[in-house]
């Protein structure tokens, strides 16, 4: 019994840093829906929410906060942000919100997070067209 309870540890133990492996491996870093809710309430310098979903998808709803920024605009009109700013970026699926973060960075922004689809915000949407 003793010897399950240590096995089942180490086993834990050894997934839980190869899944901190993969993570950084990827170079997608994790951003949960509560992460992402702190940020926006203490709204701290130098951060944005990037919307890259077409307007209309945007105007259906969005995360409070957010910036609508589409995909197909995003290289020639990326955010006014410092290059070494936070920026996350959402869409529907994380498809578009991948290639995003992939023209910001290659823009050379360094700090962008793929938020991935916006199912994965767990609060309220807005709809409308303004941010909040």
């Amino acid at each position: 019994m003793k010897f399950r309870i240590i096995t089942s540890g180490i086993v834990l133990g050894v997934l839980g840093f190869l899944s901190c492996v993969r993570q950084s491996v990827s170079g997608e870093p994790a951003l949960s829906s509560a992460e992402l809710q702190l940020l926006l309430k203490e709204k701290p310098p130098g951060f944005h929410l990037i919307d890259v979903r077409t307007p209309e998808e945007y105007t259906a709803g969005h995360i409070p906060g957010a910036v609508n920024i589409p995909i197909d605009v995003i290289a020639w009109n990326p955010p006014a942000a410092e290059k070494g700013e936070r920026i996350v970026v959402y869409c529907r699926s994380g498809a578009r919100s991948g290639r995003a973060r992939q023209t910001l960075l290659d823009l050379g922004f360094t700090d962008v997070v793929n938020f991935g689809a916006v199912s994965n915000w767990k609060d309220e949407l807005v709809t409308g067209d303004k941010p909040e």
